[in-house]
């Protein structure tokens, strides 16, 4: 009974040599590694892709979180130098390697059709600047002292 199950153990394995004979390639061991290298390429390409979208997700968020401590700020010194209600639109990010300066765009309630400005700098957490209109820029209360 042994001799015959090692026959037929030894013509399963002539059979799966015989077919894998036929499906490979005279540059089978060369395929292989061609294989396996573009594999790597690929993994690494996607672990590089990968670490680019989460640097681009937690850039997002900082940005987010600079912006949303800097909105009560503005609006702070908007009610309390202009005496109006800032209402924030949108967002404008100078360059961090030029200054630390956003610039928060919005209205002031019941003038939705004037844009105004507040330049707020996120590393000192203060406002450096309103523009807008002259009708409002002019409205400040106490005035600005300027050279100009």
């Amino acid at each position: 009974m042994k001799v015959a199950q090692m026959n037929i153990i030894l013509n399963w394995v002539t059979v799966f040599k015989t077919y894998f004979r036929v499906f490979t390639l005279p540059e089978g061991d060369n395929l292989l590694k061609k294989g396996k290298f573009w594999i790597t390429v690929l993994i690494l390409l996607s672990i590089l892709v990968g670490v680019f979208y989460y640097m681009q997700y937690a850039s997002n968020v900082e940005k987010e979180e600079i912006v949303q401590a800097g909105i009560p700020i503005g609006q702070d010194y908007i009610r309390k130098y202009y005496n109006a209600e800032f209402i924030y639109k949108n967002n404008e990010f100078i360059g961090s390697y030029v200054n630390s300066t956003v610039y928060l765009h919005g209205y002031i309630k019941g003038n939705e059709g004037q844009v105004i400005s507040i330049a707020y700098d996120y590393k000192k957490k203060e406002v450096l600047d309103v523009s807008g209109p002259d009708w409002f820029i002019d409205s400040r209360n106490p005035r600005k002292n300027s050279d100009y």
